[in-house]
């Protein structure tokens, strides 16, 4: 449960607004009402921790939950606050993610922001610490094999890897596996050895190759198109459409303290 708790915790935007003067200068912890939702001192406990100190970064983000408490009384959720039980803070969780997720969903489809936009937005934050190799290996049983594969794959005129892949096998079978790859140095052992010249890895019974080959491909020493980076652009605008939730959130609800 207190995992749970502090997951939430976690998913509430951070330092990207400034702090309201009010709650970074309270002595007293303060109650928040926001819309129908007063919270005060028994919520946050609630939400951080019995251990977790009220200061500014804490009410900062206490604040975010009275908001989104808000917002999900307004869509309609039974949050029975006064109960304190796991089953009722659970359903309180629930209740604040769900609405925070049909919020961003609708954020998404109305976004007019590119992934090349954002990726040339944060290029810099994306920077890998070592180069990593992006194309296509092919392993195989033999060394003959390996040849073979690699001579057809370079002779296909699709480009499209799973059209690619399909037609390897059926001309070859299992004995060959053609696999897309973008890893740095030491994350996959057969990489390692067609494009690094790493000694050649031993088989095993998963992986009983004796060849691996590189078909195409380049060592890039950061990344060139946001399909290179498509999972951290993910976290990145989600990160995004979370700050500009509670940027609306903000802008829809008063929130009034009493100290």
């Amino acid at each position: 449960m207190i995992h749970s708790l502090r997951l939430l915790a976690a998913g509430l935007t951070i330092m990207f607004l400034p702090l309201q003067p009010h709650a970074a200068a309270a002595e007293r912890f303060p109650t928040i009402a926001v819309g129908t939702i007063t919270v005060g001192e028994d919520d946050f406990r609630e939400l951080f921790g019995s251990g977790t100190k009220s200061d500014s970064l804490s009410l900062r983000l206490f604040e975010e939950y009275a908001l989104k408490l808000a917002a999900a009384a307004e869509a309609g959720a039974e949050l029975h606050q006064a109960d304190r039980s796991a089953d009722a803070i659970v359903a309180r969780q629930m209740a604040v993610m769900d609405a925070e997720s049909l919020a961003l969903d609708s954020l998404a489809a109305n976004d007019t922001i590119t992934s090349r936009q954002l990726f040339d937005m944060c290029r810099d934050s994306l920077r890998w610490d070592a180069p990593r190799f992006k194309g296509e290996i092919v392993m195989a049983m033999t060394q003959e094999q390996a040849d073979s594969a690699t001579a057809m794959l370079r002779a296909m005129t699709s480009t499209d890897h799973y059209e690619r892949r399909a037609e390897l096998m059926r001309r070859l079978g299992k004995s060959v596996r053609l696999v897309k790859l973008l890893v740095g140095r030491g994350a996959n052992r057969w990489a390692d050895h067609a494009v690094w010249g790493d000694p050649l890895p031993s088989p095993t019974v998963a992986e009983p190759w004796t060849a691996a080959m590189t078909v195409e491909g380049r060592i890039l020493e950061q990344p060139e198109e946001p399909s290179d980076v498509a999972d951290r652009l993910e976290m990145i605008n989600r990160s995004r459409l979370k700050r500009l939730y509670i940027e609306r959130l903000r802008s829809r609800y008063e929130i009034r303290y009493n100290d």
